[in-house]
């Protein structure tokens, strides 16, 4: 992919496969044939930085059928599992502004082959957003984030497990992959084994590389029995499997990793490293043009403005000021969007769309 490059300048640990990781039926990214993880030094002076929070511009397309008909997800399910994600991000400070969610009448792209089509999807992105595309029909997947570490800051779920009240992390899981992490169950350079010390330990150069996420039994398992771990999970979230890695020693996986193929229900945490990983990736220059920089802005900004036509987001973490100390105007067919935890319109703000126009201002609740 287009980024190795960068990851050699960076100087980052990159292995190589051994052998080709199988595609799963959950989630349908693939783990790329060169895999790059950051140096010990560059996570540890990500985390130094870890109380500063990083906020993520999302659109939310979901698709439907030329006719309008089939529409992949409703409105309300997409906020729940949005929902889902925001809880699941907000312990690492990266959090999220749902932009936007729109509808595309596409018969196509509502029934979605990813391993195919993902260049069909490309041309749908609104720029400068994480954009999380919902397909009616997705098949024989959950989702994909179509590479692990990817800079084009898109993705696919299918409508069925937006729908799934049971499964709250397939939203998180792919936008994990999104920043730049592989399964728990990878199993690069071979597989890993239990130990975390002494002769057996290998956890630093295979598996996923993170040696505070257990190792999985998800690695040694084949396309006919790809959900042992979530099979062996119980409702309660304790698994109950009884395989063994190649020292004999029997697998303690944690269940609840967001990266793991565990029960959908259970999943709902990032270790620390992998953390510290997203953190660094979302450091880089590359996802500049998806993050919220600003706390606080004030529109429009030294002379006066008018907005009669186009498509128009303003976001902030905490507060936008319309009109502080100019005039704004929006008529006409223009598309205008406000986001941030508060809004406020000062004399001079005057909004009167006409016919094709819209303009909304949403208190977001994701960003705390």
């Amino acid at each position: 992919m287009k980024t190795i490059l960068f990851f050699l300048c960076l100087g980052l640990t990159v292995s190589a496969f051994a052998q080709a990781i199988k595609r799963g039926n959950d989630c349908g990214t693939l783990n790329p044939a060169v895999f790059a993880r950051p140096s010990d030094e560059q996570l540890a002076q990500t985390q130094q930085k870890a109380t500063l929070p990083i906020c993520i511009r999302t659109v939310v397309t979901v698709f439907a059928n030329n006719d309008g008909s089939s529409r992949a997800a409703t409105d309300d399910d997409v906020r729940r599992q949005f929902q889902n994600m925001a809880n699941q991000y907000a312990p690492h400070n990266i959090c999220f502004i749902l932009q936007d969610i729109r509808q595309i009448n596409n018969s196509d792209l509502n029934d979605q082959v990813d391993s195919t089509e993902a260049g069909e999807v490309y041309p749908f992105r609104v720029p400068n957003v994480l954009n999380i595309f919902i397909h009616n029909n997705l098949p024989g997947l959950n989702g994909t984030a179509y590479s692990v570490l990817n800079f084009d800051a898109y993705l696919s779920l299918s409508g069925a497990t937006i729908g799934d009240v049971d499964n709250i992390s397939t939203m998180g899981h792919e936008v994990g992959h999104v920043f730049g992490l592989p399964h728990t169950h990878a199993g690069i350079d071979g597989a890993e084994h239990v130990a975390r010390a002494g002769n057996c330990q290998n956890c630093g150069n295979t598996g996923d590389y993170y040696c505070d996420t257990p190792a999985d039994p998800n690695q040694d398992v084949n396309l006919a029995d790809e959900d042992y771990l979530a099979n062996n999970t119980s409702e309660g979230c304790v698994y109950t499997g009884l395989r063994t890695d190649a020292c004999g020693v029997s697998y303690t996986p944690d269940v609840r990793n967001m990266m793991a193929y565990g029960r959908r229900s259970c999943r709902s945490q990032f270790s620390a490293s992998q953390a510290q990983s997203m953190r660094f990736w979302l450091s880089q220059s590359q996802f500049a043009y998806i993050e919220v920089a600003d706390e606080t802005i004030s529109i429009p900004f030294l002379v006066n403005t008018t907005r009669n036509n186009g498509s128009y987001i303003n976001s902030a973490r905490d507060q936008i000021t319309v009109s502080e100390n100019n005039t704004f105007t929006v008529n006409g067919t223009a598309n205008q969007i406000f986001q941030a935890k508060r809004i406020i319109w000062r004399p001079g703000t005057q909004i009167s769309p006409a016919s094709g126009g819209r303009t909304r201002a949403t208190a977001n609740p994701y960003c705390q």
